[in-house]
């Protein structure tokens, strides 16, 4: 179907380790738990389909891969369309160096500085370093600014 190997692996054991008695349903996730259960993989896919071919019986699915069909990559392709008019009209890359809003298109003023927020954060944690809780203080004009709404 198209599937890459890795794919289907790790699919069938995400799905088989939240299923009923898989590591998240009531057992541990200790390094030796989790080891035993993937060494016992083989083991039990083999009784699974030993079961299935004693009872005439087949696990099947549906198909997990509904972004593949006609009336979804059509709706992909829209989608994509809206996307790069959207962006046409908001470019976010042009040479200006103004902070503005993508959706509204207002340039803040020059007192935003929200785009210098790790900056703001690290000043404040420097001047409260070695102090206690009880002593520090922040005051709204060491806080980052974000533009208004």
């Amino acid at each position: 179907a198209g599937l890459s190997p890795d794919l289907v692996i790790e699919q069938v054991l995400m799905r088989s380790m939240k299923a009923t008695g898989g590591l998240t349903r009531g057992r541990g996730m200790a390094e030796s738990q989790r080891t035993q259960w993937l060494l016992s993989m083989p083991a039990c896919a083999d009784v699974n389909i030993a079961t299935q071919d004693l009872t005439d019986t087949a696990f099947l699915t549906s198909d997990q891969h509904k972004d593949v069909t006609n009336a979804r990559m059509v709706k992909d392709d829209k989608d994509n369309l809206a996307i790069l008019g959207y962006l046409q009209e908001r470019n976010p890359f042009v040479p200006d160096p103004a902070l503005r809003n993508i959706v509204t298109g207002v340039i803040a003023d020059s007192t935003v500085n929200a785009h210098e927020a790790k900056d703001v954060g690290n000043k404040i944690l420097r001047s409260i370093s070695g102090m206690n809780v009880s002593e520090c203080t922040f005051k709204k004009k060491n806080q980052a600014v974000i533009m208004g709404h």
